[in-house]
């Protein structure tokens, strides 16, 4: 039985479309990705700033100056187990110390974890 030339056209046809989509897709994707992480840094921008010019080894009241008073506070002991922010991202990690949480900016939190002897040990920023 042989195959008939047009269908075999038609499935290099159909084949060519289907990668074409697929490569449109991956680039629509691509860009709406890009516009939204570039709308968060924007819309977080002062917020963002003022949280990434927090470094290790600072001490806890030059974060307040930096970041003023945080939405929650917990301390080692007395933190419930899951003291993460609903909804927001976080990086799982016992406290030593303190944990200041921050919420600012569109939908971005911020953890900076203080040590027992009151600096910066750790950060982390993320988003919901």
């Amino acid at each position: 039985m042989t195959e008939d030339p047009d269908a075999a056209r038609r499935r290099i046809g159909c084949s060519r479309s289907l990668l074409w989509t697929a490569v449109v897709v991956a680039a629509l994707l691509f860009t709406a990705f890009a516009l939204v992480d570039r709308w968060w840094r924007g819309e977080n921008q002062p917020f963002y700033g003022k949280v990434t010019a927090i470094t290790v080894g600072m001490t806890k009241a030059e974060v307040l100056q930096q970041l003023g008073a945080p939405t929650s506070l917990y301390r080692a002991g007395s933190a419930p187990e899951n003291y993460y922010v609903d909804g927001y991202t976080f990086r799982r990690r016992p406290i030593s110390g303190e944990v200041m949480i921050y919420l600012g900016g569109a939908d971005m939190v911020a953890y900076v974890y203080i040590d027992k002897k009151g600096n910066v040990e750790d950060k982390f920023i993320g988003g919901s």
